[in-house]
């Protein structure tokens, strides 16, 4: 497979952490807000897409200080199971 060099250029550039152009990641305050649901199951709360198994660690949050404290400032909205709460 061949590349212009335009092509190439913005491939370097999108690998590159030292290219100026290059965006920052986005900070937490940045991102758009994360949906929780509370799981009916564990007890715990997921994101609002995740369809995994509830032991998974990544996606699962005990509570209110576990997802400050593991999301920073990120924005998130918190459905519970009789409503839903910011």
């Amino acid at each position: 497979m061949y590349f212009s060099q335009e092509q190439r250029e913005r491939l370097v550039a999108s690998h590159d952490p030292f290219n100026p152009r290059q965006d920052p990641p986005a900070s937490g305050k940045d991102q758009p807000p994360l949906e929780l649901v509370e799981c009916g199951c564990c007890g715990s709360f997921h994101p609002a897409t995740f369809t995994g198994d509830c032991r998974d660690d990544g996606n699962r949050f005990a509570g209110e200080e576990d997802v400050a404290e593991r999301l920073g400032g990120r924005k998130v909205i918190i459905e519970y199971l009789d409503g839903y709460r910011e």
